[in-house]
């Protein structure tokens, strides 16, 4: 591939177009509008990522949700929830701390830990039973 030849309006001397400073006299060159378009497309993406896509914590869509549990999503919580319905509203599965009984028998109880938004060592436990949320407690959520 091969470059185009450009003249440095600053001294006169020719040089490949692929070159951003004149060898001769130092000129910086123009970028090209390619390149000038390539540099704005790419300037715009971010942009609208991190308008689109930042969290800013006041968001209850799952989708822009952080893993973690706050104290809003732990209050918006409501007994007889499905344990699918708490881990979208939090973000997070939790980590299953405790279990007894057998899902055959529909006796199955099963208590989940999430970490929490807040104070250092913040979180929720919440138990199901019947895949049905029974009891919340919470410490340090913000």
């Amino acid at each position: 591939m091969s470059d185009k030849i450009i003249t440095c309006k600053k001294c006169g001397k020719d040089m490949p177009s692929s070159t951003m400073v004149c060898p001769n006299c130092s000129q910086r060159m123009r970028l090209g509008w390619p390149l000038r378009i390539a540099i704005l497309v790419v300037l715009l993406g971010i942009i609208v990522y991190f308008v689109a896509f930042r969290d800013n914590g006041s968001s209850s869509d799952p989708k822009n949700n952080l893993p973690t549990i706050s104290l809003s999503e732990f209050n918006s919580l409501k007994t007889g929830m499905s344990y699918q319905v708490t881990a979208q509203t939090i973000g997070s599965a939790g980590e299953k701390i405790s279990e007894s009984g057998a899902e055959a028998t529909g006796d199955y109880e099963v208590t989940y830990k999430f970490e929490g938004e807040g104070e250092k060592g913040a979180n929720a436990t919440i138990t199901f039973k019947k895949n049905r949320l029974m009891t919340k407690a919470q410490t340090g959520l913000k």
